[in-house]
C-alpha cells in the first residue's frame, strides 16, 4: 500500500478520536450565499459530520450515517420562483457521483422500500431545468411517508409559498 494511503488512514483516525467536523464542499468554490449570514448549518453529535454538496440553487450535507442528506438550504429569490413556476416540472432520481459508493443513496435502495422520494430542497423552488434536474440528486432526498408526500404536504409547501410574500426569513 502507497503512503499517500497510510497517511490518510492515519489523518482518518485522528478526525474520529478528536471528533473534528468535516466539510468538504463539491461543485461551487463556495455556497456561502446560500446560508443565512453565510454562515451554513452546525449540529452537534453522530449527525455534525457529513459532506456539503453545493448546487446551483441550493446546498446540503450529506451524512455517511444516514447516505442521505441532514440539512438543505436555499436563498429563495422572488424572480426565480416566478420563473420556476413557468418551468415544467421533470427530472429522474440519481445517485450523486459527488459522492464515494458505500457513502450515499442508491436507487436500489429505495426499491420496494414502501417509502416516497421527498425533496428536502423541492425541486418547485428553482429557476430552469438545469438547477431543477440538480434537486433530484438522492444527496438532496429523504424517505417520505406516501400519504404525506402526496397529501398533507402539499399543504405545508402551500403554507410556506404564502409566507414567501411576506419576505419572511426562514
Amino acid at each position: 500500500m502507497s503512503k499517500g494511503f497510510h497517511k490518510g488512514l492515519k489523518l482518518m483516525f485522528l478526525f474520529l478520536i478528536y471528533d473534528v467536523q468535516v466539510d468538504w464542499a463539491y461543485g461551487k468554490e463556495t455556497c456561502s450565499n446560500l446560508f443565512f449570514a453565510g454562515e451554513s448549518p452546525t449540529l452537534e453529535g453522530e449527525f455534525g459530520h457529513g459532506t456539503v454538496l453545493c448546487n446551483t440553487a441550493y446546498a446540503v450535507m450529506d451524512s455517511p450515517v444516514t447516505k442521505g442528506p441532514i440539512w438543505s438550504a436555499e436563498y429563495i429569490v422572488e424572480e426565480n420562483l416566478e420563473v420556476a413556476a413557468r418551468t415544467k416540472r421533470e427530472g429522474y432520481f440519481y445517485p450523486d457521483a459527488r459522492l464515494p459508493a458505500g457513502y450515499r443513496g442508491e436507487l436500489a435502495d429505495w426499491k420496494h422500500s414502501g417509502w416516497d422520494r421527498g425533496h428536502l430542497s423541492p425541486s418547485g423552488d428553482f429557476a430552469g431545468l438545469a438547477a431543477q434536474q440538480e434537486s433530484y440528486a438522492l444527496s438532496n432526498v429523504v424517505p417520505q411517508a406516501p400519504g404525506l408526500n402526496r397529501g398533507a404536504w402539499e399543504g405545508i409547501d402551500a403554507d410556506f409559498s404564502h409566507l414567501r410574500q411576506f419576505r419572511v426569513i426562514l
